[in-house]
């Protein structure tokens, strides 16, 4: 393969990652928008959680590279792609939420 080929395909997969993870920080601040319409008293700033955003970042790109969700052969329709990415999702938003419950219970002994 030549070293132009290996370069692109290696710059489309930093591109997909890329887009990955603007998506999900896209989704953290749409989420922190709405959370401080509905909630404006408990205002807190969007950088109080940054090591949780970037640990969610994290394990959900890890998911994704664990589970081949950036493989080069992709369907026709996507429509597998689109069952796996949300089944992925899902899975990612569970670990997430159990990390989170974790990680209070700790804060909350002093552990």
């Amino acid at each position: 393969m030549s070293l132009l080929r290996q370069t692109w395909k290696l710059a489309a997969f930093i591109l997909e990652l890329a887009s990955d993870v603007a998506g999900i920080w896209i989704s953290f601040v749409v989420s922190h928008m709405v959370y401080e319409v509905l909630a404006p008293a408990a205002h807190r700033p969007f950088t109080d959680k940054i090591s949780v955003y970037i640990a969610v970042t994290i394990l959900t790109l890890a998911v994704f590279l664990l589970h081949d969700l950036y493989r080069k052969q992709k369907t026709i329709l996507n429509i597998e792609e689109t069952r796996l990415i949300l089944k992925w999702l899902l899975i990612t938003a569970l670990m997430t939420f159990a990390l989170l419950f974790l990680l209070e219970e700790v804060r909350r002994e002093g552990i």
